[in-house]
């Protein structure tokens, strides 16, 4: 009977969980707002796509301008001076963007695994209660259930240093979004070079042509204004400047959906597999979990004495 009572509430605990890792918002009901998982890591995801775009390094500002000046100045002997320098694009980018992948990574993580925590706690809850019976099972469980979510985080946030490490090793990317920006960059500036040239006046026409792509009409107008003083070494900067800006907002998109990938993946559905792969072998462990309740464990002890008594009355009176 104990056996098939843990077993019993395992697998409901298992198939539940399924259904909240899959918006199904009737398993404690729609007020219950722990067990409404998707919805819950899911604003998890968002937060942490949110963060990672307003974290990012806008590349740019006048201090990134600085940094490649110096950085292509001491390249020089060795690289021209309007010539870009791979490795101090990726210098740069990593310097600038591993603390925010990382961090950003890591809350993200904390925060499903608190989400996944709370649902199975309530999960737990209505399954298996927490009446004298059920009280170690109750604590038992949980502490199986947090080292599972604990050996998942492990997991997961190997393989997100990884990706995160990658990312900053490698420069790669086939998204169309690169190529477009710095496509429509280089034709704001064949439009307008001439004007921007020849114009002495504070206000330079095509400033404002690149904003559907990010560059910021300050920055546009810096680029006019390098045009107009005729310094081509500045104007290279400002060519890598629109490189960096535009591969920054590839891989913060591509790095916030493949760890919300992993980060589901991992912490949502692999532990739906694992409670349902499971339930066997921890009803087997738990089973000493399952005591009956000391009240009834007594009346249980007087019931059994007053049979012995009724049994050995009735052997007694069978003689006569």
């Amino acid at each position: 009977e104990r056996s098939q009572f843990l077993h019993q509430v395992l697998s409901r605990v298992a198939r539940d969980f399924r259904r909240c890792a899959t918006s199904d918002t009737t398993v404690l009901g729609t007020s219950e707002k722990n067990t409404n998982l998707s919805a819950r890591v899911n604003e998890v995801m968002t937060e942490f796509a949110d963060d990672t775009r307003a974290n990012m390094r806008n590349f740019l500002d006048d201090e990134t301008q600085a940094e490649l000046k110096e950085g292509a100045k001491e390249a020089l002997g060795h690289n021209l001076a309007n010539f870009m320098h791979g490795d101090l694009f990726r210098d740069i980018f990593a310097s600038n963007t591993t603390p925010v992948l990382t961090g950003n990574s890591e809350t993200a993580l904390a925060q499903t695994r608190a989400r996944v925590g709370e649902c199975l706690v309530a999960l737990v809850s209505h399954h298996a209660g927490s009446s004298g019976v059920t009280r170690e099972l109750h604590a038992a469980l949980l502490e199986f259930i947090n080292d599972v979510l604990d050996t998942a985080v492990l997991n997961t946030r190997f393989l997100v240093q990884r990706l995160v490490k990658a990312e900053t090793v490698v420069t790669f990317t086939t998204n169309h979004y690169y190529s477009q920006t710095i496509a429509k960059f280089d034709q704001i500036v064949r439009d307008n070079a001439n004007g921007w040239r020849h114009n002495h006046h504070a206000h330079y026409d095509g400033v404002d042509d690149g904003e559907d792509e990010g560059l910021s009409r300050d920055f546009m107008h810096s680029v006019a204004h390098d045009f107009h003083i005729g310094s081509n070494e500045a104007s290279a900067i400002r060519q890598m400047q629109v490189s960096l800006h535009a591969y920054s907002k590839v891989v913060q998109k591509r790095f916030v959906d493949t760890v919300s990938v992993l980060v589901l993946n991992e912490l949502v559905y692999a532990i739906a597999d694992k409670l349902s792969d499971d339930a066997l072998l921890w009803a087997t462990l738990l089973l000493d979990k399952v005591k009956e309740d000391e009240s009834v464990d007594r009346e249980r002890k007087k019931l059994g004495a007053d049979q012995q008594r009724l049994q050995q009355a009735l052997r007694l009176l069978g003689k006569f």
